[in-house]
């Protein structure tokens, strides 16, 4: 694996996690937004809580999937030529 390939599987595999919190962030936004809903029950609540330990792991997870995907794309072309 080259330089290029590794510090794209690095930013792959930041950036995921990233998005997904960010997009679980807003729609937790939203919900909260909702002030009638709250007014008249109160019986669904998002609680989006992702520590640097579930950060970390989402990361490593992304890593390891991106590591994989390539380690099978190298076989087939090793093995078509």
């Amino acid at each position: 694996m080259r330089l290029r390939q590794l510090s794209t599987a690095v930013a792959v595999s930041a950036a995921v996690p990233l998005i997904i919190y960010l997009l679980l962030l807003g729609a937790q936004a939203v919900i909260k937004h909702q002030e009638t809903d709250f007014q008249y029950h109160d019986s669904y609540f998002l609680v989006l809580h992702v520590g640097w330990v579930g950060y970390g792991a989402c990361f490593l997870l992304c890593f390891a999937l991106y590591l994989a995907i390539f380690a099978v794309f190298r076989a087939i072309r090793r093995a078509s030529r």
